[in-house]
């Protein structure tokens, strides 16, 4: 009983340090001033406890957002150790978690792009990860209310990798993401807008829309 509300406690520790640090640049410079404090999400990521593991991907993922440039040279090299577990995981979770796990997957492209692109190509799950953005891309035209900001986070990772390495059109040509791109076009949902919902409420309006996201992933694809 001491343990699971120890558990408890911690979890709910850190979804509030998730929230704090959601948008604000300021509150993540705090949580990195806490000594090994990248290394400590990542033991939570690597130990498999579902307790935990969304919650680190989530601090992580704002840390990446917010604070990418305070990084040290031994933080990028924690994220880099997560890369293979991440990855792996977006092939088998679904839903929210998904939802989180891309987020933060997109976030490390962005952050350490030489990483990623070796990780992908040399772990040789690139075809399987690319099918995986595009199907769950095709399988969410109604983004349902668990995970509303599913397509935006794939979005971001096509995004990211094709400005990291622009031979990645390539493959998302393959397994036909500009079809899967029109989809998105052709089905925006207003809900997609907003970062948190209380009820049918949308709150945290995103700066840049989904919309937009869509038109320069084209341009990618077009121009590479």
């Amino acid at each position: 009983m001491i343990a699971n509300a120890d558990h408890l406690s911690r979890k709910v520790a850190g979804q509030a340090l998730a929230m704090l640090t959601t948008e604000s640049a300021q509150n993540c410079l705090i949580v990195l001033q806490e000594p090994d404090f990248i290394k400590k999400l990542k033991h939570m990521i690597l130990i498999h406890d579902g307790k935990y593991i969304y919650v680190a991907a989530s601090l992580l993922r704002n840390l990446c957002l917010h604070s990418r440039h305070e990084l040290r040279e031994p933080d990028l090299k924690e994220l880099s150790h997560i890369l293979r577990e991440v990855l792996e995981k977006i092939i088998d979770v679904e839903g929210a978690e998904l939802e989180i796990i891309i987020g933060l997957s997109s976030l490390i492209c962005k952050t350490i792009p030489q990483d990623f692109t070796q990780e992908l190509e040399g772990g040789q799950i690139k075809r399987r990860f690319v099918k995986r953005l595009v199907d769950v891309l095709n399988a969410n035209t109604e983004p349902g209310a668990n995970c509303p900001g599913i397509r935006r986070v794939i979005l971001e990772q096509v995004i990211y990798m094709m400005e990291s390495n622009y031979r990645y059109a390539d493959c998302f040509n393959e397994f036909r993401m500009t079809e899967a791109l029109s989809v998105v076009e052709q089905t925006l949902s207003h809900a997609e807008s907003y970062k948190f919902f209380l009820g049918d409420a949308g709150f945290m309006e995103y700066n840049t829309p989904i919309s937009a996201l869509v038109v320069r992933a084209k341009e990618l694809m077009c121009c590479n």
